[in-house]
């Protein structure tokens, strides 16, 4: 799920890259560009293994690799490309932490706090952590938003796609957007209903840039989310 705190007037993607990591860790790539007010952030519930501790999370930095998933994208032959999905990619400055619980949300300053009460609506979040990303600009083209963290079930590969505005939980979404994901040796979940790439990612990927996030070993998925489906979050596994 990812929470914004402040309305928005437009959305773009979102596009979320994922992929297990040895030692029962997962990666997650996250980008999305948007019109807000100035002073928001978004907040990222993941499912982290417990008594974890403060640094739990690893952010990775791809400022240098705005168009990361813009390349993934590539991987995959234009005449299944998915109409209606687009990326941004600029920079846009943020600062990222790690929030354990969410009693401790309670310690951010005020504009970065999620809506007083949002969590009596969203009880399926009250064990997990909180990646929370701020900004203070108005006009939001985000670089990808990285960081990995130890799973709470490493059977599973999570991604964050429900989407709440301020405390606005929707039934259904209202925007696209599209997933990818590699599948290492050992993860037991099904793909059956992702488009594979042809070839593999180095063609279209610079793995150097995107820093070991992507395997060059490994073939990409892509799953489209299409706007008006049920707003939950995906789970593979």
């Amino acid at each position: 799920m990812s929470l914004i705190n402040d309305p928005v007037a437009t959305v773009y993607g979102p596009g979320i890259f994922a992929r297990s990591l040895p030692e029962g860790r997962q990666v997650i790539v996250y980008q999305v560009s948007f019109d807000l007010a100035q002073g928001m952030a978004i907040i990222l519930p993941i499912p982290v293994k417990p008594n974890s501790g403060d640094k739990a999370v690893q952010f990775v930095d791809l400022s240098g690799y705005p168009e990361m998933l813009e390349h993934m994208d590539n991987a995959f032959p234009k005449d299944n490309a998915v109409d209606g999905c687009s990326f941004r990619p600029a920079g846009a400055p943020f600062e990222s932490v790690y929030v354990p619980s969410i009693e401790g949300l309670a310690r951010l300053e005020e504009k970065y706090r999620p809506p007083e009460g949002v969590w009596k609506k969203l009880p399926a979040y009250h064990d997990f952590g909180f990646v929370v990303f701020k900004f203070s600009v108005e006009r939001l083209d985000v670089y990808p938003l990285a960081f990995a963290f130890p799973r709470k079930n490493p059977a599973q590969l999570y991604f964050p796609t429900m989407v709440v505005e301020c405390d606005d939980v929707p039934a259904t979404r209202k925007y696209g957007g599209l997933l990818y994901c590699q599948k290492i040796p050992g993860d037991g979940f099904s793909t059956r209903d992702w488009r594979e790439s042809p070839e593999l990612p180095a063609r279209s990927v610079n793995v150097v840039r995107a820093k070991g996030i992507v395997d060059p070993r490994l073939h990409l998925h892509r799953r489209e989310m299409k706007a008006h489906e049920p707003n939950k979050d995906t789970v593979l596994g």
